[in-house]
């Protein structure tokens, strides 16, 4: 990929404020594609639509009256230059920006910005155990309401813990779980387990596979394994092993935004 290219990747950044995990799915890719078209090493070069879609994402910032002045100065001063053609759009001011933004329908990136604070973060780390998780009644912080759980009643949000899903989910990213939507084959879910022996529960991202019977089958990248956890049918007897007792749909980006 050329330098020009990586040089708008990264303008795109700092004009719209937002990291690689919301503006590479609203361009198309995902973000760790995204970061590794901006680190050089990715093994395709960037699509034409993806840099549309930037481009939307910029003006769309510009225009809505939110930028700071630093947003519009490399918007117009560093971007515009690359982009032969390419004009400033029209700047929304505190008197335009009600009608403005009622001219128009609320788009996926924006919508970002201005959801509600409420959903609780419940993971936090179980020490010692890679890639575990617990998964709390108490609430660690709180953090924005994504487009598409505007009415959801029991979602909440995780920060993954350990490498074993690692590129597709990295320690320290945020993930949001939907209770109420099942999952289908290929699907990221959290797995919550019970251990009677120790009375503990226990939660780990996972991807999906299949149900067989009492089984549920999953898959994780870090090492690559094949997983089987128990889900009794009715009531588990107190000396059985560790078993599931969740199992918790994660959302994709697009589903995040609504598409």
């Amino acid at each position: 990929m050329s330098n020009l290219t990586r040089r708008k990747l990264e303008l795109a950044m700092r004009i719209t404020g937002l990291k690689a995990s919301p503006l590479g799915p609203f361009a198309g890719v995902a973000a760790s594609t995204f970061s590794r078209y901006l680190a050089g090493s990715a093994d395709s070069e960037i699509k034409q639509s993806t840099m549309e879609k930037l481009e939307e994402a910029m003006r769309t910032h510009i225009q809505s009256g939110k930028a700071s002045p630093e947003q519009i100065t490399l918007y117009q001063e560093e971007y515009l230059p690359l982009v032969p053609g390419s004009k400033m759009p029209d700047i929304a001011g505190p008197e335009q920006e009600v009608a403005y933004a009622a001219s128009i329908p609320p788009r996926p990136l924006e919508s970002f910005h201005s959801g509600p604070m409420d959903i609780e973060v419940r993971g936090t780390a179980m020490g010692g155990l890679i890639g575990a998780m617990q998964i709390t009644s108490e609430t660690v912080e709180f953090v924005r309401r994504p487009p598409s759980l505007m009415t959801a009643k029991n979602a909440f949000a995780i920060y993954v813990r350990g490498d074993s899903m690692v590129p597709q989910h990295n320690p320290g990213e945020l993930r949001f779980v939907h209770p109420d939507r099942p999952a289908a084959p290929g699907d990221s879910v959290i797995i919550e387990t019970y251990n009677p022996a120790t009375k503990e529960k226990e939660a780990f991202i996972k991807i999906f596979q299949r149900r067989d019977g009492n089984r549920i089958i999953c898959k994780q990248h870090n090492p690559e394994a094949t997983i089987e956890y128990i889900i009794p049918d009715g009531p588990a007897p107190e000396k059985t092993d560790k078993y599931a007792v969740n199992v918790w749909k994660v959302l994709t980006m697009n589903e995040l935004l609504g598409y």
